[in-house]
């Protein structure tokens, strides 16, 4: 982030889920989530960390992965969503946060509008991505029922709409879906089974046909260590991980762009001469490369004045009351946004006490009309 300031998010477990899922399940959950802030600027470069286990989650059951991030459409700040829910509930449900230069701030619970139907068992590097624009989101489904959830995502408001979950064709026996990755071009969505590797056109309306068989096992099956994460990297190509066994290679898409055959499986060839072990997950990236697009509601607008009425709003700058008056007979609602376009606060009451607020630039809105106020 700008000023060198680096946010590092981890889930983990407390004491108590310690004690009574650890030592019982070995794969047990995580219920706590904190996020800890390194200044690069220190140390004549090296860096020290300025913050450390600060809370985002506590006492929340969740998985253990199924976290991204994304670039606010101001280019500078980042939206991180994660996956959780309620230990023997249908909880299905995402947290949404925003990290801006100075602060973090907790945009609440999205819900998926779909039972969770999810194994208790949380060990396997299960993935939510987005795509290389950030204007969909997808992520796996912990069951063994073949599915994913695919929504689109509103980089101003951190968002999900139209979540939709879709059915991976059962082309041979298989557990649930383990990795999924966005192509560079975002048209496709490959898919990762413990046996299997699918491509997904989502441009193809027809479900049978949107989808193409990539790759069954890339080894003998005494040898096969089983398919896990899939991820794209800087050059355009995806890697795809192992569960378990030992190896020295990942299989590769060298053209994750290109419809069925064209994408061009690689079996096996990404290999490590110095590593022969667990081969297992490639890194997983944000893209940091995504800039800026049209300013967000309200940013970057200016005053708009609504012709059916008048509206006067009072003292501006203010540092103690804010003073609403207007001619229209019906009672208005009043909205009060941030810099970052956050509601911030709704009233009917025409006195506003602002003397708790930062100092700063606000959007004042009331039906259509729209006004800049400074709290000082």
């Amino acid at each position: 982030m700008a000023n060198k300031i680096y946010y590092l998010v981890t889930p983990t477990a407390n004491d108590t889920m310690v004690y009574n899922q650890w030592l019982t399940f070995i794969n047990g959950n995580f219920n706590v989530l904190n996020y800890h802030v390194v200044d690069m600027n220190a140390n004549a470069g090296s860096g020290k960390v300025i913050k450390r286990m600060q809370p985002l989650l506590e006492n929340r059951w969740m998985d253990k992965t199924q976290m991204m991030a994304c670039r606010h459409a101001n280019g500078k700040d980042w939206w991180l969503l994660k996956k959780a829910g309620i230990l023997g509930s249908d909880s299905n449900e995402i947290f949404t946060f925003l990290f801006t230069q100075d602060s973090v701030y907790n945009y609440g619970i999205q819900t998926i509008p779909f039972p969770r139907n999810e194994l208790f068992w949380q060990d396997f590097p299960w993935q939510m991505k987005f795509n290389q624009s950030g204007t969909q989101m997808a992520t796996t489904v912990n069951n063994y029922l073949h599915e994913f959830y695919l929504a689109d995502f509103d980089r101003c408001t951190g968002k999900l709409s139209n979540i939709k979950k879709i059915k991976i064709p059962i082309f041979a026996g298989d557990s649930s879906s383990t990795g999924l990755a966005f192509s560079p071009n975002g048209r496709f969505l490959y898919v990762t089974q413990y046996t299997n590797i699918y491509q997904y056109d989502l441009q193809d309306t027809n479900q049978t046909r949107a989808w193409y068989y990539v790759h069954g096992i890339d080894t003998t099956a005494g040898m096969f260590a089983g398919y896990t994460s899939i991820d794209l990297a800087p050059n355009g190509k995806m890697y795809i991980g192992n569960y378990q066994g030992v190896s020295r290679q990942m299989s590769v898409i060298d053209s994750p762009d290109f419809k069925g055959n064209w994408c061009n499986f690689c079996r096996k060839c990404l290999r490590s001469e110095a590593v022969y072990g667990y081969f297992g997950t490639a890194p997983t990236m944000p893209n940091y490369g995504l800039g800026a697009k049209a300013p967000c509601w309200p940013l970057g607008m200016g005053e708009i004045a609504d012709n059916r009425f008048e509206i006067n709003v009072y003292p501006n700058p203010a540092n103690s009351i804010l003073y609403i008056s207007y001619t229209n007979p019906n009672k208005l609602e009043f909205e009060l946004y941030n810099t970052i376009g956050q509601l911030i606060l709704t009233t009917y009451s025409k006195e506003i006490n602002v003397s708790s607020f930062s100092k700063g630039i606000y959007y004042f809105k009331a039906e259509n009309y729209l006004k800049k106020i400074v709290i000082e």
